[in-house]
C-alpha cells in the first residue's frame, strides 16, 4: 500500500467513519448456543398449562371486568 491509497483510507475513515467489521461467526455460533442453552430448561407442557389457566381465570373474571368498565371510565372522566 503506498502513501496516496494510506491518505485516502484516512479521509475516507475520517469522513464516513470505520469500516463495520464483519460478523464473526464464532460470536453468531455463541449467541445460538446460549439461546439452545435457555431454551433447553423449559418444560412445554408445564408452560401450556400455565398459560391454559391463565386464559380460563380471565373468562372466569371477564364478566366482572366489563360491569366495571363503567365505573373506571368515570373515574378517568373526572380527572
Amino acid at each position: 500500500m503506498d502513501s496516496s491509497q494510506r491518505r485516502g483510507d484516512a479521509f475516507a475513515e475520517f469522513m464516513f467513519g470505520r469500516k463495520p467489521e464483519a460478523p464473526s461467526s464464532k460470536k453468531e455460533t455463541s449467541t445460538a448456543q446460549k439461546l439452545t442453552d435457555l431454551t433447553a430448561n423449559i418444560d412445554l407442557d408445564q408452560l401450556f398449562t400455565h398459560v391454559d389457566s391463565i386464559m380460563n381465570i380471565y373468562s372466569q373474571f371477564k364478566p366482572a371486568i366489563k360491569q366495571l368498565s363503567p365505573v373506571i371510565q368515570l373515574f378517568k372522566k373526572k380527572k
